[in-house]
């Protein structure tokens, strides 16, 4: 299940120079800080420090701002799709 999957993993980011393409730093972030946890959008900034890939030492910090944002499931899509085809309104047929 993708949320039990959230819950245990992390993303990693590297930063290079672009120039001479050195691994400056390495940072990971747990992804379960970023589920929505039942809301229908999350916006988080974060403040990551960087280390040296090959030691601890501290190279500086990386600033994000990440947004989860869900959607609607496919049975309310089908649903809101024929309110709009028929306007919203019902008629009634008959005498």
């Amino acid at each position: 299940m993708l949320a039990e999957y959230l819950k245990s993993s992390y993303l990693s980011i590297d930063m290079y120079d672009a120039d001479s393409r050195f691994l400056y730093g390495t940072t990971k972030l747990p992804l379960f800080e970023f589920m929505r946890q039942g809301k229908e959008h999350i916006s988080i900034a974060k403040e990551a420090e960087m280390c040296a890939p090959d030691t601890t030492e501290d190279r500086g910090s990386l600033k994000l701002i990440i947004g989860n944002q869900g959607h609607m499931p496919k049975e309310h899509m089908h649903e809101e799709s024929k309110q709009e085809k028929s306007g919203g309104n019902r008629t009634r047929t008959g005498g």
